[in-house]
């Protein structure tokens, strides 16, 4: 990490080791206010102790686990320790909350370490440097020259500041594990994309059907008064290379704006989309076989909405687990599987699986649903039909 990285991340350190300090001493305040007005034996001592450390505990978690808590540790951990957390959509879902307390309690026992370290490791380092008979009969090695006493607290000072930095980067790396988005952030995200894919869709349909048909009609009249045409006319055939030109342009257009235009580049937008969901829903991915450069637009254009649909039911139905399979041949393959959670609903049922039928059957592809073993598996075939 460069300097300035460490600098931050040792702040992060700091406020954590500072936060169970805090911890420690609200459970020392409740010891003492205890133990001050109570006289008890040694075992009623225990007890007491144990009942104020669930008391503490309780306390804290219930602070922890406030709505909110978890979106100010993924500012906190993305300004100090410069980390890519996505932000946190549903706060007050158990699962953020739980998350949340597990990531400061992390947090709150690593600074701990990190603070111990330096607590120990500088004075005792410093306290080495100075001469034996100015610290008396308690010093560290007082029987050693001061070439050993050095040493030592050299030593001593860089087994401190290796402590600090090294939990400085492991937390760097658990942030983006511990506060990683929950099933429900990445369904909402799922839907989020969605709704902005279809209302791109949507308006891609009404620029189509009334810019596109009408340039179309364009075209088509040049071309008619072309054929009556008793001597060439250059002025139309101009307005019908401009109006083919047009619809290409329009095309191309649209084609981005939902993501599903044609042509070699059109399928490797399509697969990027497909990669990037399967990220987004937390699935994991494998690929086989050499991925094809032309693959036809009504392929793709369904491969996507099929992917789509489908890692939204497991994130709605499934427990989490979920894996998703790219298959290149002679035919293009979407294997997405994933543990059901909840056997009692059916994840193939409602307008979900009617849509991703009828998008499949226009592209000539080929649907199987089906449970087994509490696995719930969508299968999807395509010829490999060239662009």
């Amino acid at each position: 990490m460069a300097i300035s990285r460490v600098l931050f991340a040792g702040v992060h350190v700091l406020i954590g080791a500072a936060a169970a300090s805090s911890v420690i001493a609200l459970g020392v305040l409740f010891g003492t206010a205890f133990a001050a007005n109570m006289n008890l034996g040694r075992w009623e001592v225990a007890l007491a102790l144990s009942a104020l450390g669930v008391l503490t505990f309780g306390v804290v978690a219930a602070v922890l686990t406030a709505p909110g808590v978890k979106s100010l540790e993924v500012t906190a951990a993305r300004a100090l320790l410069d980390v890519t957390v996505p932000d946190t959509r549903n706060p007050r879902e158990w699962a953020t909350r739980l998350q949340g307390l597990w990531w400061a309690l992390s947090a709150m026992a690593l600074g701990c370490v990190a603070l111990t370290a330096l607590l120990i490791g500088l004075p005792t380092g410093v306290g080495l440097f100075l001469p034996a008979d100015r610290v008396g009969s308690s010093g560290i090695l007082t029987d050693f020259g001061a070439a050993v006493r050095a040493a030592a607290g050299i030593a001593a000072v860089i087994f401190a500041l290796a402590v600090f930095v090294g939990v400085a980067f492991l937390e760097r790396r658990l942030a983006p594990v511990m506060l990683a988005p929950t099933a429900a952030d990445r369904l909402d995200e799922l839907r989020a994309a969605n709704t902005e894919l279809t209302w791109r869709t949507r308006l891609a349909h009404d620029l189509h059907d009334s810019i596109g048909h009408t340039l179309t009609a364009m075209t088509v009249q040049a071309q008619a008064a072309k054929a009556v045409s008793l001597e060439p006319n250059r002025h139309l055939d101009a307005i019908e290379e401009l109006g083919r030109d047009a619809l290409a342009q329009l095309d191309s257009t649209l084609g981005r704006m939902t993501g599903t235009g044609d042509g070699a580049s059109t399928h490797g937008q399509g697969l990027e989309e497909i990669r990037s969901m399967v990220g987004l829903a937390g699935a994991v991915l494998s690929e086989t076989g050499e991925t094809p450069q032309d693959l036809a637009q009504p392929t793709v254009a369904a491969a996507v909405e099929v992917t789509r649909e489908a890692l939204t039911n497991a994130l709605r139905h499934g427990d989490g687990r979920v894996s998703v399979e790219l298959r290149h041949g002679d035919t293009l393959e979407i294997v997405i599987r994933n543990r059901i959670a909840e056997p009692a609903m059916s994840p193939g049922r409602g307008m979900g699986l009617t849509t991703m039928r009828a998008r499949v059957a226009r592209a000539d592809g080929v649907l199987v649903v089906g449970e087994k073993d509490g696995w719930w598996t969508v299968q999807v075939r395509f010829p490999m039909e060239r662009s």
